[in-house]
C-alpha cells in the first residue's frame, strides 16, 4: 500500500527495502540524480518496516516519493507491492532467506521486471527453475545478480566475446583475471555467505556443478573447474590465486553463454593475481576456512565468532572508503579458428 501518498498509479521503479545498508545507498544515487534533473521517472521506497522507511524519508528530504509497504514473508502483502511498480530493485537479503522467491513470484504474475544483487547462485537457481518459463511467456525481465556479483564479469565476457565475433572468430574461452580490488564488505554480504551453509543439502548439492545455471539446452560439459589452488598465469606472467567470488560469476557467465549462443565449446574461469606465490598459497588456503563454515559443529563456533567481529547487517563501509573503492579486470579472449 501507499503510505504517505494518494497516488494511485503505478510508479517506475521501487527501491524495495530501502533502508538496508545497500538499500540507502540506492536512494542517495536516486535522489543525487532527481535532484539534478537527470531521473525522469516516477520512483518510489518500500519495505517492511514503516518507521525506518519514514526516517529515511525525511533524512533524504523525500516529501514528494511515496513510501509502499509490504512484508517478503506475506505473498498477499508483496502482491500489493509489487502490482504498483514497474520495475522493482530488491535490496533484501539474503535472498534465499528473506523470502524473495515471493518478490519475484508477484512480479511474473503482474509483469513487474525485477533485477536484485544476489551473490546466491542457489537462489538464482530456484527463481530459473519456477519462474523461468513464465516470466518468458508474460513478457517480464527477471534478473538477478546486478551488483559486483555478477555484472563485472558478465557484461565483460560478453564484449570480449562480441570483440572476436566482430573480427569475424568464434569465441572458445574467456579466462578473467582480476587484477587490483580495493573497499570493503557489507554486513549482509557476510551474512548471505555465513548462511549458505543453510540451504537444504539437495540445494547444495545441485550447486556443486560448475554448469547448474546453465540453460537446459546448453552444453553440460564438466569442465572448467574452478581454480582452488594456486596457479602461475602466462598472460599476466604472475601468481594467481582463487577469486572468492568465481563460485557464483563463473556459474552466471556461463548461463548467458547458453542464452546469448557463445558456442558449444565456450568456457570461461576467473581468478585473481597475487604479489607472489607465498600469497597465492595463501588465499587459497583460506579457502578451507568458507569449507569448516559448513561443518557441524566448527561451522557454528565459527559463525558465531566472525558475526561477532564482522560487519552486521545493515552496515558496511564508510564514506571514505567506498569513494576510493576500485577494481580491475581484464579479459583474455581465445579462439581455436585458424587464420
Amino acid at each position: 500500500m501507499f503510505l504517505n501518498s494518494e497516488m494511485s498509479e503505478v510508479v517506475d521503479v521501487l527501491i524495495w527495502g530501502a533502508y538496508g545498508f545497500t538499500g540507502r545507498l540506492v536512494v542517495e544515487h536516486f535522489k543525487s540524480l532527481d535532484d539534478r534533473g537527470l531521473l525522469n521517472l516516477n520512483w518510489a521506497i518500500g519495505g517492511r518496516n514503516e518507521q525506518k522507511l519514514a526516517e529515511i524519508a525525511a533524512e533524504y528530504e523525500l516529501e514528494s516519493i511515496p513510501i509502499i509497504i509490504g512484508d517478503n514473508s506475506d505473498q498477499e502483502s508483496i502482491d500489493g507491492a509489487m502490482s504498483q511498480t514497474k520495475v522493482v530493485i530488491n535490496m533484501i537479503g539474503p535472498y534465499y532467506f528473506t523470502h524473495g522467491k515471493n518478490v519475484v513470484d508477484a512480479c511474473v504474475r503482474f509483469g513487474t521486471h525485477y533485477c536484485d544483487i544476489t551473490g546466491e547462485g542457489p537462489y538464482i537457481l530456484q527463481l530459473i527453475e519456477e519462474y523461468h518459463d513464465l516470466a518468458t511467456e508474460n513478457g517480464v525481465y527477471i534478473v538477478p545478480a546486478c551488483g559486483f556479483d555478477s555484472m563485472p564479469s558478465d557484461i565483460g565476457a560478453n564484449i570480449a566475446v562480441n570483440a572476436l565475433r566482430e573480427a569475424g572468430r568464434a569465441c572458445t574461452s574467456v579466462e578473467n583475471i582480476v587484477m587490483r580490488m580495493v573497499g570493503g564488505v557489507s554486513g549482509g554480504t557476510i551474512e548471505s555467505m555465513l548462511r549458505f551453509s543453510d540451504m537444504p543439502k539437495s540445494v547444495l548439492k545441485k550447486a556443486a556443478s560448475p554448469n547448474y545455471l546453465n540453460p537446459p539446452d546448453a552444453p553440460q560439459t564438466s569442465f572448467p573447474k574452478d581454480q582452488v589452488t594456486p596457479k602461475y598465469n602466462e598472460y599476466v606472467q604472475s601468481w594467481t590465486a582463487p577469486f572468492v567470488m568465481a563460485f557464483t560469476n563463473t556459474r552466471v557467465v556461463r548461463r548467458s553463454a547458453g542464452l546469448l549462443n557463445y558456442g558449444p565449446n565456450f568456457s570461461y574461469t576467473e581468478c585473481s593475481r597475487t604479489k607472489g606465490f607465498l600469497m597465492s598459497l595463501l588465499i587459497s588456503l583460506s579457502l578451507l576456512f568458507v569449507l569448516f563454515l559448513n561443518l557441524p559443529i566448527v561451522g557454528g563456533l565459527l559463525k558465531k565468532i566472525v558475526r561477532k567481529f564482522a560487519p552486521k547487517p545493515g552496515e558496511g563501509p564508510d564514506t571514505e572508503t567506498r569513494e576510493s573503492g576500485h577494481w580491475q579486470f581484464r579479459m583474455f579472449a581465445r579462439s581455436d579458428d585458424v587464420c
